[in-house]
């Protein structure tokens, strides 16, 4: 028996601003031992925005099913809502979605 599975990548991006405010989170601080050296952390944000690309600016041709989310004003959960409705549509067959 052959199983195919069906893979999405998802990017999520979010605005420098945001990144820093989110940098400074309870939650963030509390799990991410690295963060919690703020004024550090900060300048390697900072530093990789002026040098990097983080974000993709165009969809990737090799990813088939690739969904990207700005998740700058949105709550973890609303993001994995829309993530989880982009796999129940893939899942129907809507590959281009």
């Amino acid at each position: 028996m052959i199983i195919i599975k069906k893979i999405l990548f998802v990017e999520l991006e979010t605005s420098l601003e945001e990144c820093i405010r989110r940098n400074r989170t309870e939650n963030r601080l509390k799990h991410k031992p690295l963060k919690r050296h703020i004024e550090v952390s900060e300048r390697e944000i900072l530093e990789t925005a002026e040098t990097l690309q983080l974000n993709s600016q165009y969809q990737p041709n090799e990813l088939h099913h690739y969904f990207k989310i700005n998740n700058t004003n949105l709550s973890a959960e609303e993001a994995a809502k829309q993530i989880q409705n982009k796999i129940n549509k893939i899942e129907k067959g809507h590959t281009h979605v």
